[in-house]
């Protein structure tokens, strides 16, 4: 690389890099990333021409076992204003918060004419959309203002295929349909993340840097070794949890504890139990004297800031978090004592939490509505995802035809509507699920299904899919979803 490249400098925790460069200001930005949490350090040196300088110094912990980082966050904010910039949304990330950063510094050299003046060409900051689009979606992050029109904009340079190891992985992964929240969220996403959980923690980064073909496909294929390793792993785990929860129903809130469960997946696992029994859940994997814990909540309970009070209780040793999620330290013998604390917070709340699903749907359409051209209109709403829900429909009075299991725990259906259409449907982790007896072919009985559309995409061919979340009687008011 030339001495003057103007470039973003990323070093993993295994290796660093010093690449020299003659920037008027100088900026080191690292991404340093840990097995257990993400870190990111901004630093920023000015030199004025008297050779006197300031330092300025970022830095926020992405995992929630973290401390306080507001007034770190102002920090940021000022710098940003130095560049005369507004923070467009408080939902904004620190991804989409660093791109326009970025934007800001590259208008600084341009206006100062630094590129023309070092013979370097202006890099496209835009080609830098795919990675923040992918982080935004991974956050889970309301997908509204400046976040959706990032993420918007970053699936169109998603589709480009340029990131050399975005393409490797989107190919490993089988993945022909046009780029979308769902493939980031659940495809990518968690392949990048599995090997922070179980495997090489560099190798995410790496994955995303390099230009190499042959290393980049051996990453991709490491990860994709790694995730099913972390799926295997969380299986177990929620197995083994799922005979203690029983025990636990009449409780407000979930707190599992086990000896040395693995830290890499207890987040995972603490968000599967709470979606399926609509309860708090605290998992916590016990590893000498100390407990590292993991929380996911329900909307009305904010985990985040109970972590926060029982750090300053002293009932934990460290932890943090938001509304949804958090992360905690705590002593083995005070593992009791929180759980208690939790539960008084909970109940002074008065919250009724049902432990019933409510599922919000949009209209009850047609069989003969499942068409590209239907499709084509509501896909006009995306990108969907936290804050933008995607548009959910009923189709009533339909026959299962034919059904079967796909990759061991999914189902492919075939149904027949009065009127003669027949529907290709998918419904996901069904097997051993409340809904797998009403997609068996001998259930003859009339079905209404609730879900959305999804274009599968498939050796050149498009069809249009119905993803079945519910299933209720044809006799029975749609109403009952």
């Amino acid at each position: 690389m030339k001495p003057n490249e103007f470039k973003i400098f990323f070093i993993s925790f295994e290796e660093i890099l010093v690449i020299p460069t003659n920037l008027p200001s100088i900026f080191f930005i690292f991404f340093v990333f840990l097995p257990k949490e993400i870190i990111l350090f901004l630093s920023i040196l000015r030199v004025s021409e008297s050779n006197k300088s300031f330092f300025f110094f970022f830095h926020i912990f992405f995992h929630f076992e973290s401390i306080s980082v507001v007034n770190l966050y102002f920090d940021l904010i000022k710098l940003f204003k130095s560049f005369e910039l507004k923070i467009i949304s408080e939902y904004v990330t620190i991804m989409s918060e660093f791109f326009i950063f970025l934007i800001a510094l590259n208008k600084k050299l341009r206006d100062t004419k630094w590129f023309a003046s070092n013979n370097i060409s202006e890099p496209n900051i835009l080609d830098f959309l795919d990675l923040v689009s992918l982080g935004t979606v991974c956050d889970v992050v309301p997908l509204i203002g400046l976040n959706r029109a990032l993420v918007k904009q970053g699936l169109k340079v998603i589709k480009k295929r340029s990131n050399l190891g975005l393409k490797t992985l989107y190919d490993l992964c089988k993945i022909e349909s046009q780029p979308s929240t769902y493939d980031l969220g659940y495809k990518l996403g968690p392949r990048i993340n599995a090997g922070g959980r179980v495997g090489k923690s560099s190798h995410g980064v790496e994955l995303l840097l390099s230009n190499d073909p042959l290393k980049v496909y051996q990453i991709a294929v490491d990860l994709e070794k790694f995730n099913k390793e972390r799926q295997t792993i969380e299986f177990i785990l929620i197995e083994k949890i799922e005979n203690e929860v029983k025990k636990l129903d009449n409780q407000p809130i979930l707190v599992l504890e086990g000896e040395n469960w693995h830290e890499g997946v207890i987040g995972i696992v603490a968000a599967r139990i709470k979606e399926k029994y609509n309860k708090p859940t605290i998992i916590i994997s016990k590893t000498g004297k100390i407990g590292k814990g993991s929380a996911r909540s329900v909307v009305g309970f904010d985990i985040g800031s109970n972590i926060i009070k029982a750090v300053q209780s002293g009932i934990l040793i460290k932890g943090g978090g938001h509304k949804m999620a958090g992360g905690f330290s705590v002593p083995i013998e005070k593992i009791s004592q929180f759980k208690d604390f939790l539960i008084k917070s909970y109940e002074k709340q008065n919250l009724d939490i049902s432990k019933n699903f409510n599922l919000y749907l949009d209209s009850t359409i047609a069989p003969s509505a499942l068409n590209e051209e239907f499709f084509n209109n509501i896909n006009s709403l995306a990108p969907f995802g936290s804050g933008n829900i995607e548009p959910k429909f009923v189709i009533e009075n339909l026959n299962i035809i034919n059904s079967k299991f796909v990759g061991n725990k999914h189902i492919k259906s075939i149904l027949k509507a009065n009127d003669g259409s027949v529907l290709k449907t998918f419904t996901a982790n069904a097997k051993d699920g409340p809904l797998e007896p009403f997609l068996n072919d001998k259930y003859k009985k009339k079905i209404n299904i609730a879900g959305k559309m999804k274009l599968n995409e498939w050796s050149g061919k498009r069809t249009i899919e119905f993803i079945i979340e519910d299933i209720s009687l044809s006799n029975i008011n749609t109403s009952s979803f």
